[in-house]
C-alpha cells in the first residue's frame, strides 16, 4: 500500500508539541498497519466519515483525518474534532 502526507498534514503537525507529534506518529503507524494487516488495536476508533474519508483517534481530543483508495492511503489533517467538521464541510 502506498502511504502518502499532504502538505496540510505535515504543517500541522510540525506545529504540534513533541507528545503530540508522537501520538500522531504512532497513530499513523496503527492505521498503516491495520490497512496491512487486518488487526486493529484497541482506541484506534477508526470510523468511515463520508466516500473515501476516514478518521482514526489519538486520546480523546485530536483526530487523524485520511482518504483511502485501493492501495493509496493518504493522510489529510490531524486535529481536533471540530478541525475535522470544517474540514468536511468545505469538501
Amino acid at each position: 500500500m502506498e502511504v502518502e502526507y499532504a502538505p496540510s498534514f505535515l504543517r500541522i503537525y510540525k506545529k504540534l508539541h513533541k507528545p503530540d507529534q508522537d501520538g500522531i506518529k504512532e497513530t499513523t503507524g496503527k492505521i498503516i498497519d491495520y490497512y496491512a494487516s487486518g488487526h486493529k488495536t484497541l482506541g484506534l476508533g477508526i470510523r468511515h466519515l463520508q466516500d473515501d474519508i476516514w478518521e482514526g483517534r489519538y486520546g480523546l481530543q485530536v483526530r487523524v483525518l485520511y482518504w483511502l483508495g485501493r492501495n493509496h492511503l493518504k493522510f489529510i489533517l490531524a486535529g481536533t474534532h471540530q478541525d475535522i467538521h470544517n474540514y468536511l464541510k468545505h469538501l
